[in-house]
């Protein structure tokens, strides 16, 4: 088998997983997602360092966007009437508004309605709904597309257990297991085989 295919579809992969790396990196993910939140229920003045829209951003660039860049604003009680009833079933929702609710604490302010009504139902430890997040979902398109990238390249998706062992022939979920190692990130080739199996409608070979 020609090497060739191998080394475009390595090329192409490790290029892309370089540009959507910190994609993998759950602190910086969910950072960046908390900070939009904060800025979602704020009224004020925008920072005019701090784009309009993190439409386009990666999480880095919206975490430092909204973190370094942060508006004149103040917490609106209106605006987080919305975010509280989404707290209820999605925990950086409720981060962010735990953080604004610490610095008005801090600053020795009495908490506005929507937001007092968060806090005591959260000392109370009511339970206001199942919290959580689809976290592997946007990683899991990543590497979808990844595997699909070097699908493009010549390379099979996947490989079998004889492949694999007797005749080291590479696949595209093995070349994007071992780009996610290098990249501090590792992931086995059997999950992202499943992943593909789960995503692989996404190749955008067959679109």
């Amino acid at each position: 088998m020609s090497t060739e295919p191998a080394e475009r579809a390595k090329s192409a992969v490790r290029e892309f997983l370089e540009r959507v790396k910190d994609h993998f990196d759950p602190k910086i993910v969910d950072d960046a997602q908390i900070a939009v939140f904060r800025a979602s229920v704020m009224s004020g003045e925008r920072n005019p360092e701090r784009p309009e829209s993190a439409e386009g951003m990666t999480p880095a660039q919206m975490q430092e966007a909204y973190r370094e860049h942060p508006d004149r604003a103040s917490y609106d009680d209106g605006k987080g009437a919305t975010l509280v009833e989404k707290a209820a079933h999605d925990a950086l929702a409720a981060a962010a508004l735990t953080e604004i609710a610490v610095e008005i604490i801090q600053r020795g302010e009495p908490l506005p309605p929507n937001l007092r009504e968060f806090v005591v139902a959260r000392l109370q430890h009511r339970p206001t709904g199942k919290q959580g997040r689809p976290r592997n979902q946007p990683r899991d398109t990543l590497i979808a597309t990844a595997v699909a990238l070097a699908r493009e390249a010549g390379l099979r998706p996947t490989r079998d257990e004889a492949s694999r062992d007797r005749e080291g022939r590479e696949s595209g979920c093995s070349i994007v297991s071992a780009a996610l190692g290098e990249l501090g990130h590792p992931v086995t080739e059997r999950t992202i085989q499943n992943i593909w199996g789960k995503h692989k409608h996404m190749d955008p070979a067959r679109n």
